[in-house]
């Protein structure tokens, strides 16, 4: 619902506490969200989430530099 409900906003003019919407499971719906959390020094972001139950809430750096989330992001939500 947030990524129907939400403002959508371009990978260009994302800022910190954007949430990211991912389709993890290789399909077309969304099933996964996260939040922007920093623009580092080098301009890569930084992605926190609820990796799993088993993981729990996390923080993988550098997300779109990621193999794994790079074909899976959907897109982008703003509540600014």
């Amino acid at each position: 619902a947030q990524f129907t409900g939400m403002r959508e906003v371009g990978r260009g003019a994302i800022r910190p506490g954007d949430l990211i919407f991912f389709s993890i499971a290789e399909t077309t719906r969304i099933d996964h969200v996260g939040l922007l959390a920093d623009v580092n020094a080098d301009g890569s972001w930084d992605l926190v989430h609820a990796a799993s139950p088993e993981l729990g809430v996390r923080v993988d750096y550098n997300v779109f530099a990621s193999a794994y989330y790079q074909s899976r992001i959907r897109g982008f939500r703003t509540a600014r």
